[in-house]
């Protein structure tokens, strides 16, 4: 019987490697300057038991990923979409007035 070392291009996504993606995602280090403080974010945000967790979390050293903490990432995702967008629609509508264009087709206005 041989067997196969799989091949790390091969490796299917865990809980620990989407968790990983998802805390970077949530909390990147450009926000907060460096790891550091993206992990020390990540862990008060989320209500994480330890600093320790976090770091797990992030260097994709979490041996398991409970559900609650896939949860939590996932609602820290959504308010950071949610504020990115949030954003974005103040940047375009200072744009707007700023170039003189009137705001066409906004949200919940009559035709």
């Amino acid at each position: 019987m041989k067997l196969e070392i799989p091949s790390k291009r091969k490796r299917a996504v865990t809980d620990t490697t989407a968790a990983q993606g998802m805390i970077r995602e949530a909390f990147p280090v450009a926000q907060y300057g460096n790891a550091k403080a993206a992990i020390w974010a990540a862990y008060r945000r989320l209500k994480l038991r330890t600093e320790r967790r976090a770091r797990a979390l992030w260097n994709g050293e979490a041996t398991r990923v409970d559900a609650w903490e896939m949860d939590a990432l996932t609602r820290a995702l959504l308010e950071r979409a949610r504020l990115e967008h949030e954003r974005t629609e103040q940047r375009i509508r200072a744009l707007e007035a700023a170039l003189g264009i009137p705001r066409k087709n906004e949200v919940g206005a009559g035709d």
